[in-house]
C-alpha cells in the first residue's frame, strides 16, 4: 500500500470524532465490531487484498483500545486524588498574570499529567520554581474530551482560598528555569524595541505567548481566517526548516547538509518554545519528512504527517481536543502536500502570458500556494470548531502568511544581533519586524470585523447544506464514468446554493428580533439582537466573554452596541466596563445610580430601554426581565419569582425560570405551564428564540 501510516493517523483522527461524541457502551460495541471485521479481512484470504480497509480498521482499533485505557487512567487519578491534601511539582509554563487572576501550570512529581492553579494574587512564583499545593477537597473535573484541557494533560484545575494555597518549596527545576530565564529574556528584548501590540504579536508567533496579545486581536485573526498565525503549529516550523534549507540548497556544498541542519533547526527552536504539546505535535510532522530526505528517500508528505498524527495519539489520545493539533495537521497537510500543485498549476496559466517574465513571479507564485493551500485546508476547523466561515480567509492569508514569515525571520535574527552587541542591525531588524506587526495589526482588524469577512454557520440550514453537500461528494466519487464533468456541475450547484443561504440568512433571518439566554453559575447571560443591533442585558463577569461572544457570532456580529447592567456593586461594575471594552460597545446603561465615576458616560435610573425602535427590553428588578417584540414577549425571571409570575402568566408567549433552588418550586412551575410556555432554565444551558 502506497501511504500505511496516512490511513492509520486519519483513521485514528477519525475514530477520535466518533468516540468522544458516542456513549462508553457504544464505544466498546465500536472496538468489538472492528476486531471482528478485522479478523474476517486477515483470515479470509480473498478479502486480504482489501488493504486500505485493513489499516483503516488497524488505527480505528488502536485508537479506541488507548482511548479507552487513557479514560480509565484519568478516571482513577480522579479517584486518587479525592484521598490526597497535598501534591507537588515545577512550574512547566510561563505563569499568566492578568488583571483578575495569577495562573500556573504545574507538572506533578512522577506523575505524566498536570494541573493548573489560579488566585486573585500573585505569589511571585515563575517558572522552574517547585511549589507545593495544599487542598483540602478536589472539585469534580469536567471530562470534556473535546476540550484542550485533557489535550495538554492538564487534569485538575484549584482556585486559591482558605481552604487551597500554594507556595515554594525553595528548590528549583533548572531546565524549566532556564527555558523560562530564554523566554522572558526573549520577551524583554522584544518589548524593549517593540513596546506596545506590534511586539507582542511577534511575541506570540515567535514563541507562542499570547499573554501580551489583548483578546480582541486573537479575535481578529478568529474572524479573518489567519488564527494558525498565532499558534505555533506545523506552518511555523515549516517555515524555519523549509526556509532554512532553501537558502543551504543555493550552495552546491552545503547542499548535502541542508536537511540535517534543517533538523537542527526545528530541534533548536522546538526546544526555545519549551517543547510544548503543540510544538512536539508540528514537530513530529516536519521531522518526519525531514528524516526521510536524511536517509535518501522521497518522503511522501501524505504518509509522514499520517505517521506523525499516528504517533501523537499514541502519546496522547486526548491531543485531538486541542485546536492547535487540527491547526498543524491541518495547515503542515496544505504546505507539504497541496501548495505544490497550485504552484504549478499557476506556471502552467502564466506560461505564454505577459506574466511569464514578471520578476517577481516565484515569490509571487509561491505566497499564493501557500496562502490558497493553508487557507482552504484549515477551513473545516473554523466551520466546525468555531462555528465560523471566514468569507476573506484566503485574502487575509495571501497578505498575512508572507508578513508573517518575514517578521518571524526578523524578530529572530533582531535576537541574535542583540546577543551580539550589533545594536544598529538589531534596530533595522525590529524596524522590519515592528513594520510587519503593524501590517498584521491593521490587516488582521479591517477584514476581521468588516461585516462581509465571516458568516456564523450556527444556522440550521447551514446544517442542511453541509449534510447534502456530504451525500453529493460520496455520490459524485461513485461514478465510474464522467466523473470531472459531473463534479464540475455539482461543485456550481453548491456554490450558488451557499450563495443563496448566506444571503437569506443574513439579510432576513439574523436580523429578526431575537433572545438568546446562557443560565450560568449566577444570573444568566442574556443577548437581545433586532436589526443586526446587539445589547447584553444583566449582571455579567469576564468569565462568561466567550459565551456572549459566541451568542453575537451566531448572529453574524462581532461587537456590542449597548450594555445594560441591572446590579451597580463595585465588583459587578469592574467587570462589566471590561466587556464594554472588551467588545466595543457604544452606550452603558444603568438600572440603579452608579458611582461617580462614570457620571458622564452612562444613563442611570433606566427602566425601558428600545433596541432599534421595535425591540423593548424592561427590567422589572434585578432578576426579572421583559422583553417585547412583534406583538409578542417573553420573561426571564428567577425562581423565587414564581408565585408572581404564576399570577401573571398569560401576559406571556414564552416564560423562561432559572435559579438554584428551581427544583423546589416544580410545582407552580407545572401549574404556570398550562397558561404559557415555559422552560426551566438549568446551569450550563443555553436557550434561544426568536419574537416573531
Amino acid at each position: 500500500m502506497k501511504r500505511p501510516f496516512a490511513v492509520i493517523g486519519f483513521s485514528m483522527l477519525a475514530a477520535f470524532l466518533v468516540v468522544t461524541n458516542i456513549t462508553h457502551k457504544m464505544t466498546i460495541a465500536l472496538l468489538a465490531g472492528a476486531v471482528v471485521i478485522f479478523s474476517c479481512l486477515i483470515i479470509i484470504k480473498s478479502l486480504r487484498k482489501c488493504q486500505f480497509a485493513i489499516f483503516s480498521l488497524a488505527g480505528v482499533i488502536l485508537f479506541t483500545t488507548l482511548f479507552i485505557s487513557a479514560e480509565s487512567h484519568y478516571l482513577s487519578e480522579v479517584e486518587e486524588m479525592r484521598g490526597k491534601e497535598m501534591i507537588t511539582g515545577v512550574v512547566c509554563e510561563t505563569p499568566k498574570d492578568t488583571d483578575y487572576s495569577a495562573t500556573y501550570v504545574v507538572k506533578v512529581d512522577d506523575e505524566s499529567y498536570k494541573v493548573r492553579f489560579s488566585s486573585g494574587e500573585d505569589h511571585f512564583i515563575e517558572e522552574g520554581d517547585c511549589v507545593r499545593i495544599r487542598f483540602s477537597e478536589v472539585e469534580e473535573p469536567q471530562a470534556d474530551f473535546l476540550s484542550g484541557n485533557l489535550a495538554s494533560k492538564i487534569y485538575f484545575t484549584f482556585f486559591g482560598g482558605d481552604n487551597c494555597t500554594i507556595e515554594k518549596t525553595g528548590e528549583e527545576n533548572l531546565y524549566y528555569k532556564h527555558l523560562g530565564d530564554a523566554k522572558r529574556w526573549f520577551t524583554e528584548v522584544i518589548m524593549k524595541y517593540l513596546p506596545g501590540e506590534n511586539g507582542a504579536i511577534a511575541i506570540a508567533m515567535v514563541i507562542g505567548d499570547k499573554t501580551e496579545i489583548e483578546e480582541k486581536v486573537v479575535d481578529w485573526f478568529n474572524y479573518s481566517g489567519t488564527s494558525h498565525l498565532l499558534v505555533i503549529s506545523g506552518l511555523h516550523l515549516t517555515m524555519w526548516s523549509v526556509g532554512i534549507m532553501s537558502f543551504l540548497d543555493r550552495n552546491s556544498r552545503l547542499r548535502r547538509y541542508s536537511p540535517y541542519i534543517g533538523l537542527l533547526c526545528l530541534l533548536g527552536y522546538s526546544a526555545i518554545t519549551g517543547f510544548t504539546v503543540s510544538v512536539i505535535r508540528a514537530g513530529m510532522m516536519v521531522g518526519m519528512v525531514l528524516v526521510g530526505r536524511i536517509l535518501k528517500r522521497d518522503s511522501d508528505s501524505i504518509n509522514s504527517v499520517g505517521g506523525a498524527v499516528a504517533l501523537i495519539l499514541i502519546k496522547n489520545p486526548f491531543a485531538p481536543g486541542s485546536l492547535a493539533l487540527w491547526l498543524s495537521v491541518l495547515s503542515t497537510l496544505g504546505m507539504l502536500a497541496y501548495s505544490g500543485k497550485v504552484q504549478s498549476w499557476l506556471y502552467r496559466k502564466s506560461d505564454g502570458t505577459e506574466c511569464r517574465n514578471f520578476p517577481f513571479k516565484d515569490t509571487l507564485f509561491t505566497t499564493i500556494a501557500i496562502s490558497f493551500a493553508t487557507a482552504v485546508f484549515t477551513l473545516p476547523v473554523f466551520i466546525f470548531k468555531l462555528k465560523l466561515l471566514p468569507i476573506a480567509t484566503i485574502i487575509a492569508n495571501f497578505i498575512m502568511v508572507s508578513v508573517a514569515m518575514m517578521l518571524m525571520y526578523a524578530a529572530v535574527a533582531g535576537a541574535i544581533a542583540h546577543v551580539l552587541f550589533l545594536y544598529p542591525v538589531a534596530r533595522t531588524c525590529y524596524f522590519i519586524t515592528g513594520l510587519c506587526g503593524k501590517i498584521l495589526y491593521y490587516t488582521s482588524e479591517k477584514i476581521g470585523m468588516a461585516d462581509w469577512s465571516t458568516v456564523s454557520v450556527e444556522h440550521d440550514y447551514y446544517k442542511v447544506f453541509f449534510f447534502v453537500l456530504v451525500l453529493g461528494v460520496v455520490f459524485v466519487l461513485g461514478l465510474q464514468k464522467r466523473k470531472i464533468n459531473v463534479l464540475k456541475l455539482f461543485t456550481i450547484i453548491m456554490a450558488t446554493a451557499f450563495l443563496i443561504t448566506s444571503v437569506y440568512c443574513v439579510s432576513y433571518e439574523y436580523n429578526t428580533p431575537s433572545v438568546e439566554v446562557m443560565i450560568t453559575d449566577s444570573n444568566p447571560v442574556i443577548v437581545v439582537t433586532s436589526k443586526r443591533e446587539n445589547v447584553l442585558v444583566g449582571v455579567q463577569k469576564k468569565k462568561h466573554e466567550n459565551i456572549i461572544k459566541d451568542m453575537i457570532n451566531r448572529h453574524n456580529e462581532k461587537k456590542l452596541d449597548n450594555v445594560f447592567i441591572l446590579k451597580t456593586d463595585s465588583k459587578s461594575i469592574a467587570e462589566i466596563s471590561y466587556l464594554q471594552y472588551a467588545f466595543d460597545a457604544d452606550n452603558l446603561f444603568f438600572y440603579d445610580d452608579c458611582p461617580a465615576f462614570y457620571s458622564e458616560n452612562y444613563v442611570g435610573n433606566v427602566e425601558n430601554i428600545l433596541i432599534s425602535g421595535s425591540v423593548k427590553v424592561n427590567a422589572v428588578d434585578t432578576d426579572c426581565i421583559e422583553i417585547f417584540a412583534n406583538n409578542r414577549s417573553a420573561l426571564i425571571t428567577d425562581c423565587k419569582n414564581t408565585e408572581l409570575v404564576y399570577e401573571n402568566a398569560k401576559k406571556y408567549d414564552i416564560i423562561i425560570i432559572y435559579g438554584k433552588y428551581i427544583d423546589n418550586y416544580v410545582t407552580i412551575i407545572d401549574s404556570i405551564s398550562k397558561q404559557t410556555q415555559v422552560v426551566y432554565g438549568f446551569e450550563d444551558e443555553q436557550l434561544s428564540f426568536y419574537l416573531e
